[in-house]
């Protein structure tokens, strides 16, 4: 199995894991699906429900803006998968993005069009043709609660989430290769300047 091939592996694995909490007979007990499906739940309601005429900045990291919807879609998944500390960790989890991002437009690192669609095309082949029966029904589950096809799914949805990923590895790369220890922008914190997103006045329903 070539590098690449293993990072699709490893990465499917850890969506797998990260959505589903699957392991060899997860779905042979229905308490399983359960993160899996309220994950979906709440994607499928932010893409039902958000639109441009409802964005509005909360916030910015390092002078670029932080929106309701990227907020809103962090911190209703954090919950659904049961975390303890949901705010903190959506915070967390768009400080690093946000860095990394940064970081990679500073240093020209860049993904092509071409590198996500191939990336997504050998994940959707080892999905449909080398998993196993419970993978790939979990997925299929998955898919289906998200309220698409798995058309849409792979061709839309998994591109940009596949984009972001393989951004990620490419910053990683040029990290090890140029010996950075970390990106400094990691340390920067993020201002939240609406009332009603700041810790002590969250109040979200989970739809």
């Amino acid at each position: 199995m070539n590098k690449n091939r293993k990072i699709i592996v490893l990465s499917i694995c850890i969506v797998l894991i990260l959505l589903i909490g699957l392991s060899a007979d997860a779905f042979a007990d229905n308490n399983n699906k359960e993160p899996m499906l309220k994950v979906a739940d709440v994607i499928r309601n932010h893409v039902n429900n958000n639109g441009a005429d409802k964005k509005i900045s909360i916030g910015d990291f390092n002078g670029e803006p932080i929106y309701n919807d990227e907020f809103d879609l962090r911190y209703k998944k954090a919950v659904a998968m049961g975390s303890d500390t949901p705010y903190d960790d959506t915070i967390e989890s768009i400080r690093l993005l946000k860095a990394e991002k940064q970081f990679a437009d500073e240093n020209n690192i860049s993904v092509t069009q071409n590198e996500v669609l191939e990336y997504t095309n050998s994940q959707r082949d080892i999905v449909d043709n080398q998993a196993d029966a419970d993978i790939r029904n979990g997925f299929k589950a998955f898919i289906s609660e998200l309220g698409m096809s798995e058309d849409e799914y792979w061709t839309e949805y998994k591109l940009e989430e596949n984009a972001k990923y393989l951004l990620h590895l490419e910053v990683v790369h040029y990290q090890e290769k140029n010996n950075i220890i970390a990106n400094e922008l990691e340390n920067t914190p993020i201002q939240i300047t609406n009332e009603a997103y700041q810790k002590n006045n969250i109040d979200f329903e989970m739809e």
